[in-house]
């Protein structure tokens, strides 16, 4: 009895503290990028974040609710632990929704980036996206009606099928934004410019790969372990990782640019923020061709000496 407990509620009890650490770390983030980004991005941009971190809100409940539910409200009644809260049911489904707002962010910022060229891999990218939230959803709704994790185990094969799609996803994700950088990075004239992009390139790595291996373990563990619940321990907190690759992308347009404190480099969302200020000095510019919201720009200045 002692096995099935701990992979069932001892892996979602696990994964309900991984998730309140990065839920955490999500409202951190989040308030660090209204604190210093308000008024230099779009509204759309405001929105997402706001919408992303009011839903993780919402997840995080669910899971507490969930483990009170399990733990203290039903209290040595084994039978209880045959069927789910709802809130376990829909804390998976928002955590898949989360995934899929990320996800199709990052389509968005591969249309635009690649000045509408790669509109067809932004469109597969949405498609996979979408597909998976649809998986869930039949999923969800399949619990809801037989009410019973004995009933799980029969449609274990769709959870496997949305980890399989969300890490395909990922890779497509993490692989076309570094190709597309690179590819800048080729084309960029100036020194100062190609170390910016060197340093985005390295960040796109390091964020995709995190989510990337989170899912892969989370299906090597679905599929190896299918009669268990052990891939709950990623699961929960899986969407916070993808709500906080996102903040950590937004919030680190000022380090980048602290990094090169001879330049004024501006990484924005929108075109004509932050521009440098009026003074007797040389200016060089350099732009990466990249349109509209998605524009990224390397000013280099030379201040001139002035005389007493």
């Amino acid at each position: 009895m002692s096995t099935k407990l701990d992979s069932s509620l001892g892996a979602s009890l696990i994964g309900s503290y991984f998730a309140a650490i990065l839920y955490g770390l999500t409202v951190l983030q989040a308030y660090h990028y209204f604190s210093r980004y308000w008024g230099r991005d779009e509204v759309y941009i405001y929105c997402l974040v706001l919408f992303v971190t009011l839903l993780d809100t919402l997840n995080q409940g669910m899971v507490m609710h969930s483990a009170w539910y399990t733990i203290v409200d039903n209290y040595c009644n084994v039978s209880a632990l045959l069927v789910p809260s709802w809130t376990a049911n829909w804390a998976v489904w928002v955590s898949e929704f989360i995934a899929f707002t990320v996800q199709t962010f990052y389509a968005y910022r591969l249309y635009k980036l690649s000045g509408k060229k790669l509109w067809w891999l932004s469109a597969v990218i949405f498609v996979l996206s979408l597909t998976t939230l649809i998986i869930y959803t039949i999923e969800t709704v399949l619990l809801f009606k037989h009410g019973t994790y004995v009933y799980f185990k029969k449609v274990k094969y769709m959870t496997i099928m949305t980890f399989a799609f969300n890490l395909g996803n990922d890779v497509l994700i993490t692989c076309s934004m570094t190709l597309l950088l690179m590819k800048h990075r080729l084309v960029a004239k100036m020194k100062q410019t190609e170390n910016l992009i060197r340093r985005l390139i390295s960040f796109t790595i390091y964020s995709g790969a995190v989510t990337t291996l989170v899912t892969m373990i989370s299906l090597i563990l679905a599929t190896a372990h299918g009669s268990t619940s052990w891939d709950l321990i990623l699961v929960l907190p899986l969407a916070k990782l993808y709500i906080n690759s996102m903040l950590a992308f937004l919030n680190s347009r000022d380090s980048l640019r602290e990094k090169h404190s001879d330049t004024a480099i501006t990484v924005n969302f929108a075109t004509g923020h932050n521009a440098p200020s009026q003074a007797s000095r040389n200016e060089t510019e350099s732009t990466i061709p990249v349109p509209e919201s998605f524009h990224l720009t390397t000013n280099v200045t030379t201040y001139a000496e002035q005389k007493p």
